[in-house]
């Protein structure tokens, strides 16, 4: 069974020198970016973006992510069979939808792997692409978590915590609705913050349940934030725990069978069926965190 986690790409238009004679739109951007094989850092070691052939408008964009991994084993008996090491190529395979609708700009990351943590990786992976000349958008990756998970932290500490934290990302801040959403964007839109953090705090409790609450969960869980929120007794929630996932039938290998198999379940492995809340950090992807 191949497990996949979900992520959500936005957006945000940058200050450009006259690079394009008019700016690619963001589908068209995230294609251009993500066809070219790029290495990039992540935590002082050398990691690969490989993509499997980009169309130029239409269809998921295919890939792995690759880095060298030590393997520890013995040498061959006529060899004398001693133990030694050799560095081997480890990959995760990622798929994305570069299309901008209401399910859409969905990655979705192979777990389970030795590549590394997949939020933290594809951070990195998305932080150098930004850092291209010619990049005329600024690219944040963000999880896209189990809103549910956050109602029954909640109910579980009768709808009274004494802090919530939202990390909003403000360019796609458009289907919030009331004053929240206003203020959010105006925010953005006088500063030019591209991250608006708005923390909810008292030391007789914060309403769960209140309506601004409820929005801002809402719309965060589909990887527009990160909630962080810490109860009256002290335990704590972190939405990046609740990552959701999608699951593909298992396979006799990996490799090339993988990438077919993703692209014939693309609905599935993008979480366009049923999706399943990953569980607590513990029982996340136990592999390098590099």
């Amino acid at each position: 069974m191949a497990t996949f986690e979900l992520h959500h790409l936005s957006l945000a238009p940058r200050a450009q020198p006259d690079l394009f004679d008019r700016e690619p739109g963001k589908a068209a951007w995230i294609r251009r970016a993500f066809s070219k094989q790029r290495t990039f850092e992540h935590r002082g070691n050398n990691f690969h973006w490989v993509p499997y052939g980009v169309k130029a408008t239409d269809g998921a964009v295919i890939g792995v992510i690759e880095r060298q991994y030590p393997i520890q084993h013995y040498e061959a008996p006529e060899d004398g069979g001693k133990p030694t090491s050799s560095d081997i190529w480890q990959g995760a395979v990622v798929t994305i939808d570069p299309e901008h609708h209401d399910d859409g700009q969905k990655l979705a990351f192979e777990r389970g792997t030795k590549v590394g943590q997949p939020l933290a990786v594809l951070s990195s992976l998305v932080g150098a692409i930004n850092t291209l000349p010619e990049a005329p958008y600024i690219i944040t990756v963000k999880a896209i978590w189990d809103e549910q998970s956050f109602q029954t932290f909640a109910r579980r500490h009768g709808n009274l915590l004494r802090s919530i934290t939202f990390d909003f990302v403000v360019p796609n801040m458009f289907d919030l609705s009331g004053k929240l959403d206003e203020k959010l964007k105006q925010v953005g839109e006088d500063t030019g913050a591209q991250h608006v953090k708005l923390t909810l705090e008292s030391p007789d409790g914060v309403k769960a349940d209140a309506p601004e609450v409820q929005s801002g969960v809402a719309y965060g869980a589909k990887g527009q934030a990160t909630l962080t929120a810490t109860a009256m007794d002290g335990d704590r929630y972190t939405s990046t725990d609740k990552v959701r996932t999608t699951r593909v039938s298992s396979l006799i290998g990996q490799g090339m069978a993988l990438v077919a198999l993703v692209r014939d379940k693309l609905d599935e492995v993008l979480g366009r069926n049923d999706v399943i809340p990953i569980a607590p950090d513990r029982d996340r992807d136990g592999a390098s965190r590099n």
